[in-house]
């Protein structure tokens, strides 16, 4: 029963010690087989001047419309702007109004007013246009906007250009401690800015306006869009041979 008793524990004991071991080495593998990596942020901006500027014209009785009706404004207006290079699709009438106004009509009498919203395509036409309203007697255009058409792929193009400066920041850095940089773990796009409208463009474009109805007009200095792109990137730390 002694001999069976010991040849039991010894048994128990030569078990523990092997699984002990085994952990042990498991352990050892993971450290081991644990990948290194570095973090890095690649950012990329551009500036682009806008192609799209967007105008609203108002259309009713002033001073400098003298006589004529809303009607005959609005004639003069839509043939001057074809004659400026205004496509039709870029002219929309988007607001219609009749009332009463006892300081041009009889009160039996009814005043209009006709909204419209214009997309230009550069500052000489818009300057054109300025031109046009004050020769026919529209006093009241404004630019609300500006914008750039081909805006999805200048997007693209930033953030692809923010990786390739998070890699090329990577490589640099591990140069100095005798790494290179390995294959990409993960790649996260941190944020993305696009200023579509600018109070100093439209500000301009207000001074302009004023110039034009003084005969004083020169071609604005519009501020160019901002588009940028930021990405945090980890990158596989591998040891040079």
């Amino acid at each position: 029963m002694k001999v069976r008793l010991a040849l039991v524990v010894l048994i128990g004991i030569f078990v523990l010690s092997n699984v002990n071991i085994s952990n042990a080495q498991e352990r050892v593998i993971l450290v081991e087989s644990k990948t290194k990596s570095i973090m890095v942020k690649g950012t990329a901006v551009m500036e682009v001047e806008p192609d799209e500027l967007y105008f609203q014209i108002i259309i009713s009785k002033s001073k400098l419309s003298g006589k004529k009706s809303v009607e005959q404004l609005e004639d003069e207006l839509i043939e001057g702007l074809e004659k400026i290079g205004v496509a039709q699709k870029d002219i929309t009438l988007v607001d219609f109004d009749s009332y009463v106004d006892e300081k041009w009509f009889s009160s039996d009498e009814i005043e209009q007013r006709r909204t419209y919203k214009l997309l230009l395509h550069n500052t000489k036409t818009s300057g054109k246009l300025y031109k046009l309203c004050k020769r026919i007697g529209i006093s009241d255009v404004s630019m609300y906007a500006t914008d750039i058409s081909n805006r999805i792929n200048l997007t693209k193009e930033m953030r692809v250009k923010a990786i390739k400066n998070a890699k090329e920041k990577a490589i640099y850095m591990l140069e100095a401690i005798d790494e290179k940089v390995g294959s990409p773990i993960s790649v996260n796009l941190q944020d993305y800015a696009y200023n579509n409208r600018s109070a100093n463009s439209v500000a301009e474009f207000a001074r302009m306006a004023d110039m034009a109805y003084e005969d004083k007009y020169e071609t604005p200095n519009i501020q160019k869009i901002s588009i940028s792109a930021t990405v945090n990137a980890e990158f596989e730390i591998l040891e040079k041979e």
